[in-house]
């Protein structure tokens, strides 16, 4: 989009906020490297989302690709989270894989889909196969199973051994926006960190 000339560029002297509490993990993405026309709105991890009391001792992405629970395992659509996840349970880097590594995990998910491991692909519509224990382990994104959990303390988010992926949403502001100038005193508003407190209370509720 920046490339095509879709977005504006932000004025940093109207960011302070911004500047002084994005996170070092997401100021410098390869797609944007300098924040010059994004700059996230929320973060978040993709992990294991396990029902502790079908699947105790779940700890790692190969679980998911375990005989065990086929059938009972889902992955995301998100090609960029389930093949990046896939790697590492691979011991593969996704930050240095090349294209034959990215391959050869398509193939391992796509042979544990033919061979009915895996039980669906989804968006979040695990947050329903959890709590009916149609699913046992999903790879999902943290803040879904926060709200999970409130409701049955057997759903929980876990960090597998080979780690997460760190994600976000993005704020951009378009050119021909009426407005930019409000779009960067919302941005910076949002980034002082009594407001994004009461964000993250209003996400997890």
């Amino acid at each position: 989009m920046d490339k095509l000339g879709y977005l504006q560029h932000f004025d940093y002297s109207k960011l302070p906020n911004v500047k002084k509490n994005l996170i070092p993990a997401l100021r410098h993405p390869a797609a944007d490297p300098n924040r010059a026309f994004t700059i996230p709105w929320q973060s978040g991890m993709t992990g294991l989302i396990v029902r502790s009391d079908l699947a105790p001792g779940v700890d790692s992405i190969n679980d998911l690709y375990n005989p065990k629970y086929k059938g009972k395992v889902s992955l995301l659509t998100e090609m960029r989270d389930s093949v990046p996840m896939t790697l590492k349970a691979m011991g593969i880097d996704p930050e240095r894989a090349t294209k034959d590594h990215w391959l050869a995990a398509v193939d391992k998910i796509s042979e544990a889909a033919d061979s009915g491991q895996i039980r669906k692909f989804t968006g979040n519509e695990y947050i329903k196969d959890l709590p009916k224990g149609d699913t046992w382990i999903a790879l999902g994104w943290s803040g879904d199973a926060i709200q999970l959990q409130k409701d049955n303390p057997n759903i929980r988010f876990v960090m597998p051994t080979e780690g997460c992926m760190l994600w976000s949403t993005r704020m951009e502001i378009p050119v021909g926006a009426p407005n930019p100038q409000a779009a960067q005193a919302f941005i910076n508003f949002v980034y002082d960190p009594k407001v994004q407190a009461d964000i993250a209370e209003w996400v997890t509720t």
